[in-house]
């Protein structure tokens, strides 16, 4: 009975950290160390993501994120240590989009796809083997620096 009680009082603050009202989600993702791994999926009105993934040379940084909805945002940085690779998608589908991604590595690969609306991407590559593929429509506009060494 106590062992049954014990679990009920964990899971509670767990389900109750994670109910948001759906026109305020936001998430912030900060990792540094090996092999970090994100992955996010957003369908509200009012997304916003924040990351920052600081690898070692003996892992790399992944990130999949997916916002649908109506004011997306998200602002990502991978930074890999020497010999570490990157690899990044996002997804945004309606409305209001804007992503401003950044890459700094060896490896690195990213994969923008918004649709709908006032699209907007910034991104910035720095390292050796850079991939980069961009589907946009809408409003779509975009910058791209990318700097090999």
């Amino acid at each position: 009975m106590k062992y049954c009680c014990a679990l009920a009082a964990l899971m509670l603050p767990i389900a109750a950290s994670t109910a948001r009202p759906a026109a305020a989600q936001s998430v912030s993702i900060d990792q540094t160390g090996n092999a970090n791994i994100a992955d996010s999926i957003q369908d509200s009105p009012d997304q916003r993501l924040l990351a920052a993934m600081n690898g070692d040379p003996s892992g790399a940084n992944i990130a999949i994120i997916s916002q649908s909805g109506v004011a997306n945002t998200a602002s990502i940085e991978q930074v890999a240590a020497s010999g570490a690779a990157n690899e990044l998608t996002l997804i945004q589908d309606g409305n209001d989009n804007i992503a401003a991604l950044s890459q700094q590595g060896a490896g690195n690969h990213l994969d923008v796809r918004q649709s709908g609306d006032i699209n907007d991407a910034a991104i910035t590559q720095s390292g050796y083997d850079l991939g980069l593929v961009i589907n946009q429509s809408g409003g779509a506009a975009i910058a791209v620096t990318q700097t090999g060494f």
